[in-house]
């Protein structure tokens, strides 16, 4: 089983792709979202401006609709026998090659919509003795079973 973190990830979403989902699945909401998401906006700290282009706004309620909408069909495309997705934390458990091909794929499609994996804060949970012999499996932080947690429970007593 391996825990999927990705880096800075609301703030990195692709505005464009995430007004696509929107626009497929919520078309409703679409309007709405294009006036907000369409051009970027101005954010002012102090004397300092910057330019908000990537990503739901920090505070808008709709943020982790936005955000799931746009990874969702990402997620019910991995083969792994367990797809846990809950905002930005994704969960992945079965056989190690299909993990490993899953993760690629969240690699590769997630990179499209501008989501990259933190493999310093990514984890695999492995029962002692497993090997694992995948170099990005390798680099996430190893967790034994009975110290995991699912988004910050733990598992077993």
């Amino acid at each position: 089983m391996v825990k999927l973190d990705f880096a800075n990830a609301f703030n990195s979403l692709h505005r464009p792709d995430m007004l696509q989902s929107i626009r497929e699945h919520l078309p409703k909401l679409y309007p709405y979202c294009y006036s907000s998401y369409c051009k970027p906006s101005f954010l002012y700290f102090g004397q300092h401006t910057t330019l908000s282009q990537e990503g739901p706004q920090q505070g808008d309620s709709l943020g982790p609709l936005l955000f799931c909408d746009t990874i969702q069909p990402l997620l019910t495309s991995l083969e792994s026998e367990l797809t846990l997705g809950y905002l930005d934390d994704v969960t992945l458990g079965g056989r190690q090659d299909v993990v490993i091909s899953d993760i690629q794929r969240i690699t590769i499609e997630g990179g499209d919509l501008g989501l990259r994996l933190n493999p310093s804060k990514c984890e695999v949970i492995t029962h002692p003795g497993l090997t694992v012999s995948d170099p990005m499996l390798q680099s996430f932080k190893q967790v034994e079973v009975q110290d995991a947690t699912l988004l910050g429970a733990p598992l077993f007593p």
